[in-house]
């Protein structure tokens, strides 16, 4: 019996120092079973996040173009740069002082935008094909929406919008903390639209388009925001620099209609104004007897009865006290 004790005593001692044998198959099927479970999780973690993070067919999510871009906004310096502001679009952005003046334009018919604004450099590099930027107004009233205006992305492919995966530009625009304006931006890859590079702001009346403009023997597309950092940084800076403010426009003046006859005998002075004919006119009451009180003059010589004719010049020192 003693013998016995002894013998469980040290097999209870060998089995705390390492797995018995009884509780080895155990610990081996619950092992093996948690390393199949977290494999099974691991799994479908990935093809949860592959479905989030793909995009349908023709978006592009932020992080995709943040990574294309490959670039950071320049940092210059805008604190010397000319100011431009117009009150009757109710816009105004800063611009290179050693720029051009901008050149304004109103549209031409038939065209979708009301006003373009044209800032250009005053010297042009030919390894740089950007020349400067325009700012685009248009009426909201006219175009409705971004997708009426010139800049908007033009279709790639038809057989993608046909199906509606080309609907919106969802996923394009960018929003940045310290730009009132939006960045739209169309990559090369884009699996809908042709590249686009430009940035939007809205007002209750109006959409202004800032957007980046290429040589006039270059075609017209622009490639990446990379390219736009390297060629023409000033671009992105003035955009950063683009606010709203109160639209004022001046009351259209009306001028007074003269409606009164010409008189009949004048003389035109050195200023080409009507003048009486008289040098020396000593105004009196008219002796004729079909002249009323209160006619008009018809010689430019007022007389104290007589109405002054807007059409004639008289003189403050011969008839003053009788205008």
């Amino acid at each position: 019996m003693k013998k016995q004790k002894e013998k469980q005593k040290n097999k209870k001692s060998v089995c705390g120092a390492i797995f018995c044998k009884e509780n080895l198959v155990r610990d081996i099927v619950i092992t093996a079973m948690s390393i199949g479970l977290m494999a099974l999780l691991i799994t479908n973690h990935k093809k949860l996040s592959y479905k989030l993070i793909q995009p349908e067919a023709g978006k592009i999510t932020e992080q995709a173009v943040m990574e294309e871009n490959e670039a950071e906004n320049p940092t210059i310096d805008t604190t010397d740069w000319k100011t431009y502001q117009t009150q009757w679009y109710g816009f105004e952005l800063k611009y290179p002082d050693n720029w051009k003046k901008p050149v304004l334009k109103s549209a031409t018919k038939g065209a979708k935008w009301e006003y373009r604004y044209e800032f250009r450099k005053s010297e042009i590099n030919d390894a740089n094909h950007y020349i400067g930027f325009d700012v685009v107004v248009y009426n909201v009233n006219k175009i409705k929406e971004l997708s009426g205006t010139d800049e908007f992305p033009t279709v790639k492919n038809e057989e993608l919008k046909e199906q509606g995966a080309c609907q919106t530009i969802e996923g394009h625009l960018a929003e940045n903390e310290d730009y009132p304006a939006e960045q739209i931006y169309i990559p090369s890859d884009d699996d809908c639209y042709n590249p686009a590079y430009f940035y939007t702001l809205t007002s209750d009346d109006y959409m202004y388009n800032i957007v980046p403009i290429l040589s006039g023997e270059e075609e017209k597309t622009i490639q990446s925001e990379k390219e736009i950092i390297q060629n023409i940084p000033e671009f992105i800076s003035a955009a950063s620099t683009f606010n709203l403010i109160d639209i004022k426009r001046p009351k259209a003046s009306i001028e007074p209609v003269v409606r009164a006859p010409m008189p009949y005998v004048y003389d035109v002075d050195s200023l080409g104004r009507k003048v009486c004919n008289h040098k020396h006119d000593h105004p009196h009451k008219s002796d004729k007897k079909d002249h009323k009180k209160g006619h008009m003059d018809m010689e430019c010589c007022l007389d104290p009865d007589e109405v002054p004719n807007p059409n004639c010049y008289y003189d403050p020192d011969v008839y003053g006290k009788y205008l």
